[in-house]
């Protein structure tokens, strides 16, 4: 499998590191690289995060990784995966319904 990410994914990991590189420099990096990393096991292990419940019952069909605080929203078309976004699980759940537009 390949994966693809989508602008909104782009636009929230380059916001994870903004945050970071300015609450916790000496994290930046590190944070997003683990983020990447999870994101790079889906091309071996699609399947490897569960259905995201709450955004099932919202009638739309993503699965999610965890790493940390945040969480690696995608989904799975042939054979890509597209990383639909990247959230901050600290905020309203509902901000990952608006963002699964595409």
């Amino acid at each position: 499998m390949r994966v693809e990410y989508t602008e909104k994914a782009l636009k929230d990991l380059a916001l994870v590191k903004e945050y970071f590189s300015e609450v916790a420099p000496y994290k930046a990096d590190d944070i997003v690289l683990e983020i990447i990393s999870r994101i790079l096991q889906l091309e071996s292990f699609p399947m490897s995060g569960p259905e995201d419940d709450f955004l099932k019952s919202c009638g739309i069909s993503r699965r999610s990784l965890v790493v940390g605080n945040y969480k690696i929203i995608y989904r799975i078309e042939r054979n890509t995966v597209y990383i639909t976004q990247v959230f901050d699980a600290r905020q309203d759940p509902g901000k990952m319904v608006s963002a699964q537009s595409d």
